[in-house]
């Protein structure tokens, strides 16, 4: 089935951390010619659906270690009339969510099978109360204020489905993603922040040293978000860093700032950067000025 998405469709799974506000603004920092576009933690697919829409490339990677993510993606890409199909049954049978939905939720999010954990992940930010590892039960009140499952979004992911057609989806380790070889590659990494942690995912703390060698090591273009702290501005001095306030979800919604940051530039990189936040590093391009 064919669906056009509004341009303000941007994604098609709740998520914790999710670019879905920002995504706009961090794809205008894009590189102004690549030819892959790669996303090691690609969560919600925010920018994905961004650069996949807006600013087409030739090929497309995305991949993260949450098997529920990576099952809802590839189970959309390779299946989307069974999946949407299962979910409008799911939407006349429990409306906007019940209790009885949530505890089929909790049985599916552990499931072998890849729709069952493909359907736990769009059911997860919609009809889940906290986040993965701190669940506090049936989000009723998402329910009653229609901020649940509806027909509309169940129905947009035939839009989102089209867009993932011929995208490499994977679950590996995010350091290979980056890594690996590649002619003209543009990267954008949205790693976990310190404020979520073990809160929110099921791997453990993220390992900041890890990453920082990562994003020096990298021979692409890398665009990258974390929280703004003391450790993470020292970490990245020596690249471009943009400081933008927002509200975390993960923190109850509080005002909080993060970091973007870029290992190259382009001609109008200052200039996007200011609708976005503050340019406190600036740097000459690594890689070519018609980035």
């Amino acid at each position: 089935m064919e669906y056009r998405l509004a341009d303000h469709h941007i994604i098609p799974l709740a998520y914790t951390g999710s670019k879905a506000k920002i995504a706009p603004l961090l794809a205008r920092l894009r590189p102004w010619e690549f030819l892959e576009y790669r996303e090691p933690f690609v969560g919600s697919g925010a920018m994905f659906n961004q650069i996949r829409r807006f600013a087409p490339c030739r090929s497309y990677w995305i991949n993260d270690i949450d098997r529920r993510v990576v099952a809802f993606h590839r189970v959309l890409r390779d299946d989307a009339d069974a999946f949407i199909n299962r979910l409008l049954d799911i939407h006349a049978d429990h409306g906007g969510g019940t209790q009885e939905l949530f505890d089929l939720w909790m049985g599916w999010r552990n499931s072998s099978d890849l729709m069952d954990l493909a359907i736990s992940a769009f059911l997860r930010g919609l009809i889940v109360r906290g986040s993965e590892m701190k669940c506090f039960g049936f989000a009723n009140s998402r329910v009653i204020t229609g901020k649940a499952i509806t027909h509309s979004k169940i129905i947009r992911l035939w839009g989102f489905a089209e867009l993932l057609q011929g995208v490499k989806i994977t679950d590996m380790d995010y350091r290979e993603v980056m890594a690996a070889y590649g002619q003209d590659a543009f990267i954008f990494a949205d790693p976990p922040y310190e404020v979520a942690g073990e809160e929110c995912y099921d791997h453990g703390q993220f390992d900041l040293g890890e990453f920082t060698t990562a994003i020096d090591h990298c021979r692409h273009s890398c665009l990258w978000t974390l929280n703004c702290s003391a450790t993470t501005m020292a970490a990245f001095s020596r690249h471009n860093v943009i400081v933008h306030s927002m509200h975390h979800s993960a923190n109850g919604h509080a005002a909080a700032d993060e970091i973007i940051g870029a290992n190259y530039t382009t001609p109008l990189f200052e200039t996007h950067a200011r609708d976005i936040g503050t340019l406190l590093h600036r740097i000459s391009n690594r890689h070519n000025e018609a980035a």
